[in-house]
């Protein structure tokens, strides 16, 4: 049968056979691999579909974490090139890659790729830290900053201040992370640690009139919120 599969399979000249042989091993044995390799080399020719599954089943059976995880980058593709794959879905299959490579590059890409303009914070999240992991220091405090903008979306607003506390402990004079950490404290009743940051602000300020206005909010925060009214 093996030899029967691999004359008709391997021109494709006789694909319906070839499926026919295939199946007849693998009712011998679910995980045939020989049969489950050229399942997806048929399906190829015809159905995106069918490789997929059949580059699933080829994951699953082989011992090999590094060649699974390549099979499982290739079920995916095979998915979304053939229309059937959502962002959810690509991150399903992303997930599935780094289950058998936690190192794989192609599931950390494709994680990123599938995630960053997905609707859901959460999922943006995801796949920053992700990349986060394999970045240079640099790098990765642009990705932190870029996932706490997401977890302030997803409406987690202690957790983005650590974020962004985190990257101004970095980059004391980071604008962006000073103004989000601005919001989240403001959102969150953290008065005094808003009055702190409104100075500090104040102090890199490269232009004078948002200098004055965040110092204006400083003192209308000491004044209105926390009653200090010789600070404001």
């Amino acid at each position: 049968d093996e030899e029967l599969l691999g004359l008709y399979a391997a021109p494709l000249r006789s694909p319906q056979r070839a499926q026919e042989v295939a199946d007849r091993l693998l009712r011998a044995d679910a995980n045939h691999r020989g049969a489950l390799l050229w399942k997806s080399l048929l399906a190829e020719s015809s159905a995106p579909g069918g490789r997929a599954a059949a580059l699933d089943r080829l994951a699953a059976t082989t011992s090999d974490r590094s060649a699974a995880a390549q099979l499982c980058a290739a079920s995916v593709q095979a998915r979304m090139a053939a229309g059937h794959g959502t962002e959810r879905a690509a991150a399903d299959g992303a997930r599935a890659i780094l289950a058998y490579d936690a190192e794989s590059a192609a599931g950390v890409v494709l994680l990123a790729d599938a995630l960053s303009p997905a609707d859901d914070p959460l999922l943006r999240s995801e796949a920053l830290t992700r990349r986060m992991a394999l970045s240079t220091p640099a790098v990765r405090l642009a990705y932190e900053l870029e996932k706490a903008e997401a977890i302030e979306e997803a409406g987690d607003d202690a957790a983005a201040l650590t974020l962004f506390e985190r990257v101004l402990k970095a980059q004391p004079d980071h604008h962006v992370a000073l103004d989000g950490a601005r919001r989240v404290t403001r959102l969150m009743g953290e008065y005094g640690r808003l009055c702190a940051l409104c100075e500090r602000a104040a102090q890199t300020a490269l232009d004078p009139a948002d200098a004055a206005l965040s110092l204006e909010e400083a003192g209308l925060v000491y004044q209105d919120q926390l009653g200090y009214v010789e600070r404001a």
